[in-house]
């Protein structure tokens, strides 16, 4: 996942390099034309300094839409970690090299002759630019619907995107899940039953090996009993073997064998399953009461449903409880402060909630246990757990008093994510309040970014890819490249009005428009560049994260781009205004 931020942040490197050196260039060129130019080195360094704190601003923005993935501290958290980090150090990096370096580098290299006059196909852009500006302003109406619509459209089809948070990973090994409808089978049974699996696993011609494990061992992280069992199938070393079509092949083997139930997952997907969700399942179904028989009979029905959908696989009824909902940390200091142990806590819990056997009673001729727990109004509460009172030689004292309780990484993902993607944005919004004089393009910046997510809905459309790990980060990352390139866009517009003195009208934001549109369209080429061979290696072993991320962002690109370039100086013109102008 580190190179996988390296790989993200490569696109965006030189961006703020890129910014700075063209500032300078146009200033030089300016400054060549003027009746009285100034000496060269005056020349870059105002010209560095005029971009330094737009620069800096929109670097901060890119830095806190990756925050809440490098906070979280769930599984997906840390195992999308490592790679927000490595873009927020690399980015960081580059900010610290454009403020220093690169003006340094431009004293040294650049001479007057290098301000040469811009080249004719940028000429001729810069005219069909100013064009397409006024017609996007003069129907600026129509457009705005257009793009509304568009926006709409692309979140509403998100839902029927499909793809899974985990990608599919093409690593050359396959786990084959493998239980018994009838718990309790024998050992001697399931070794005999993996016998004659693992002799036609082997018939594949690009199956290398297969081993089998049974149960679980003494010390063993896997619960199971001896009626599961587990296979795992490496590949022989061909780029050429089609995995997908693999599979299929080994499920078809499966589906020979009545009175199992079977799955058939990679390695890495298995156990990033299991450690987000307790089940390697895509989607997991569970069914909670206390009478078994019950609960059987619904998980038949569930699975009598389920199994008529086309396109699943690998569906399974495993009669087992679910994953811990209530984590509970206990602190030793408040332990001994009460004289208690942990096993007088955790017994305490157990019998309140799973209930204890105190005695028998007699109900005629049979012999019933008398079982002591808490009332059903408060048990199917976990949130009440907090609350049990536990019995000591200091006299009695909340669990909560004695423990740490927390949700467990199931169910405390979406609250993580929810609440650091809403300081997230209220820190993107701080840093454009200070980074603004003119408080109407701090609400153009954000009112921009969600209309540049629509060119990276639309490729993973296109594609198929569908949502994932990957297709997330590119989103987020379209997302900050687009209020890069709106940052600059509208503080260039400020400069232009309040350091030069310009007329705030439609003449200055044409000009605005065509001073941005070179560094703009390199800063979108060189990213582009930089992720197209991630992109065209997307179906490629390895490429299962990188590959969507960087087809996301292409896309993402070029939405983004056409509305910075057209729509946000038409908007800026209409809207935006300088605070003395406000009447």
């Amino acid at each position: 996942m580190t190179l996988g931020g390296f790989a993200v942040a490569l696109g965006v490197l030189v961006d703020d390099a890129i910014v700075g050196i063209e500032n300078i260039l146009r200033r030089m060129r300016a400054n060549a034309l003027s009746p009285s130019p100034l000496p060269r080195l005056d020349v870059i360094r105002e010209a560095s300094l005029e971009v330094r704190g737009p620069v800096i601003y929109a670097t901060l923005v890119v830095i806190a839409v990756f925050l809440p993935e490098l906070f979280t501290s769930s599984v997906q958290g840390h195992f999308v970690g490592p790679l927000a980090l490595a873009f927020i150090l690399a980015v960081t990096a580059s900010l610290l090299v454009a403020m220093t370096a690169t003006p340094a580098m431009c004293a040294l290299l650049l001479r007057d002759s290098d301000a040469h006059s811009e080249y004719r196909w940028l000429v001729w852009m810069k005219k069909r630019q100013v064009r397409a500006v006024q017609w996007v302003e003069d129907h600026l109406r129509v457009v705005g619907a257009v793009v509304v619509a568009c926006c709409a459209a692309a979140v509403a089809a998100v839902p029927f995107l499909g793809g899974t948070f985990m990608p599919e990973f093409r690593e050359g090994h396959f786990v084959m899940q493998v239980v018994s409808s009838i718990p309790g089978t024998s050992l001697q049974e399931m070794l005999g039953l993996g016998k004659r699996i693992s002799a036609e696993v082997l018939q594949l011609p690009y199956v290398a090996t297969i081993e089998q494990q049974i149960g679980r061992a003494e010390l063993g992280e896997d619960t199971w009993g001896p009626h599961q069992t587990e296979f795992h199938v490496e590949l022989k070393a061909d780029a050429s073997v089609d995995e997908a079509q693999a599979q299929d092949d080994l499920r078809a083997i499966l589906k020979k064998y009545p009175g199992i139930q079977s799955e058939v997952v990679t390695f890495l997907g298995d156990r990033i399953s299991e450690s987000l969700t307790g089940g390697t399942a895509q989607v997991a179904i569970k069914v909670f009461g206390e009478d078994l028989d019950t609960l059987d009979s619904i998980g038949n029905q569930i699975v009598a449903a389920l199994g008529k959908e086309p396109g699943l696989v690998d569906l399974q009824f495993k009669r087992q409880s679910g994953t811990p909902t209530i984590a509970i940390d206990l602190e030793p200091q408040a332990l001994a402060a009460m004289g208690l142990r942990t096993q007088d806590v955790l017994q305490s819990v157990q019998s309140a909630f799973a209930g204890e056997t105190v005695g028998q009673a007699f109900n005629g001729t049979r012999i019933v246990d008398t079982v002591l727990l808490v009332p059903d109004t408060l048990r199917h509460r976990p949130e009440q757990l907090s609350k049990l009172m536990i019995s000591g030689p200091l006299g009695e004292v909340p669990l909560s008093h004695l423990a740490h309780l927390s949700p467990t990484e199931e169910n405390k993902t979406r609250t993580e994510l929810a609440l650091f993607s809403g300081l997230a944005l209220a820190l993107i919004l701080m840093i454009l309040f200070v980074a603004f004089r003119w408080r109407a393009n701090s609400w153009l910046v954000m009112i921009n970014l969600p209309f540049s997510l629509i060119g990276g809905v639309l490729a993973i459309a296109a594609t198929g890819i569908g949502i994932s790990l990957g297709t997330l980060v590119g989103l987020v990352t379209v997302f900050g490249i687009s209020a890069r390139n709106a940052i600059l866009q509208l503080a260039h517009y400020e400069h232009i009005v309040d350091a030069e003195g310009a007329t705030w009208d439609m003449a200055t934001v044409l000009r605005g428009a065509n001073e941005r549109l070179i560094p703009i369209l390199m800063t979108a080429v060189v990213t582009a560049l930089g992720l197209a061979p991630l992109a065209w290696s997307m179906r490629h072993p390895g490429q299962e994260i990188e590959g969507p991320m960087a087809v996301t962002v292409l896309g993402g690109l070029v939405s983004s781009t056409i509305l910075n370039l057209l729509v946000l100086p038409a908007l800026a013109g209409r809207f935006s205004r300088r605070p003395s102008d406000r009447g």
